[in-house]
């Protein structure tokens, strides 16, 4: 019969993907904090278009390097760095961390009054809003970033801007283990044939995750999410690493992802056995927005706001959107393959502030508080 799947995909990660997963494993569960990496992205000429974007420019340029505290898969991280710097000429060091560990790094270093981040992306709203009150972040207005000018009010939070979007209803399947009858509802992930087959991330230590769980309930009831507790899920800490795992037949099946999670694994292997592209559960369409925000008092926050005020650019844009194949955070930016929001498409992103005795009812639904 020969070697099986997940023998044959595990031998393929620990020959071809090592270095790759090493890399990823590290960014996820520790600060990565290394000059980013060579980027194909295409030249576009910097031309400012107008004094204030001509004033910024120059006091960032004055600030040296920015340091860049992100949640964003690494591949896209590295890419909008390094695009950033060809740009400019400006360096970005940049420190990827998983939303909880990356508040709580960002928190201790404010709460020193040390603040290494000059410029903070992470699907966090709150977060923001708090940092905003402390005095950690600056507002977010057209006066400090020019391009905000032309970015909706919808998208205009205290303390930080939407720089992107993101769904949390896309799935892959290891294509080798599943050739039919993959799930296409979010019901249909309680079926007795995916138990310990899953992997998602863990809302323990993701408020955005929370919000999709509370969301879910919402819609489809307490029973939904008891079934759920019973179907032995891994709640992985990234879900780029859990999509690696399904590549590598260790899990079935990987839910609540977007193409940003499988974008690192595609870059470095184009035919792992995962879903191309990925496809998306219904009837609940949930996702949010990715908050950016900039520090008050760190060593070049001229740097971190012309860093926001380019990604509101028709190429920053597609830098940021397009490898999760989302819509744009500007109207008048489509980006290729994306999606439509639908109707009934659940924004997560002024949802995240959970009350405790809430989050605590949500846990114990799926049987994370035991």
């Amino acid at each position: 019969m020969g070697m099986s799947v997940g023998r044959r995909w595990r031998r393929w990660v620990v020959a071809g993907m090592l270095p790759v997963a090493a890399a990823v494993l590290a960014a996820c569960s520790q600060a990565a904090s290394t000059p980013a990496a060579s980027s194909a992205a295409p030249s576009v000429s910097a031309t400012p278009d107008s004094a204030a974007e001509q004033a910024l420019i120059a006091q960032a340029k004055q600030g040296g390097k920015v340091q860049l505290y992100t949640s964003v898969d690494p591949t896209t991280a590295a890419t909008l760095a390094n695009q950033f710097q060809q740009l400019y000429g400006i360096p970005v060091q940049v420190t990827r961390l998983v939303s909880g560990p990356l508040v709580a790094r960002y928190t201790a270093e404010a709460q020193a009054g040390k603040p290494v981040a000059d410029v903070v992306i992470a699907a966090n709203e709150p977060f923001f809003a708090d940092g905003l009150s402390k005095g950690w972040l600056l507002p977010m207005t057209s006066a400090q970033v020019p391009n905000i000018a032309q970015l909706p009010k919808t998208f205009q939070y205290d303390g930080s801007v939407g720089v992107g979007t993101s769904r949390l209803s896309g799935l892959a399947v290891n294509t080798q283990l599943v050739t039919s009858g993959a799930p296409t509802t979010w019901q249909q992930l309680t079926d007795a044939k995916w138990k310990g087959k899953m992997v998602t991330d863990d809302p323990r230590t993701i408020p955005v995750v929370l919000a999709q769980w509370q969301a879910l309930d919402k819609k489809l009831g307490d029973s939904y999410l008891q079934k759920i507790a019973q179907q032995d899920v891994e709640w992985a800490p990234s879900l780029v690493t859990g999509v690696q795992e399904v590549a590598a037949g260790e899990k079935t099946l990987a839910f609540g992802i977007n193409q940003g999670h499988v974008s690192p694994l595609i870059s470095t292997a184009p035919n792992a056995p995962v879903t191309q592209p990925i496809t998306y559960l219904k009837p609940v369409d949930v996702g949010f927005a990715w908050n950016a925000g900039v520090s008050a008092h760190s060593g070049n926050p001229a740097g971190g706001r012309l860093f926001i005020n380019w990604l509101l650019t028709d190429q920053g844009q597609q830098l940021f959107n397009g490898a999760t194949l989302s819509p744009s955070v500007l109207p008048a930016v489509t980006i290729p393959g994306a999606p439509p929001i639908t109707k009934d498409f659940v924004d997560l992103t002024t949802n995240e502030n959970i009350p405790t005795t809430e989050e605590t009812r949500i846990l114990n639904l799926l049987g994370l508080n035991k």
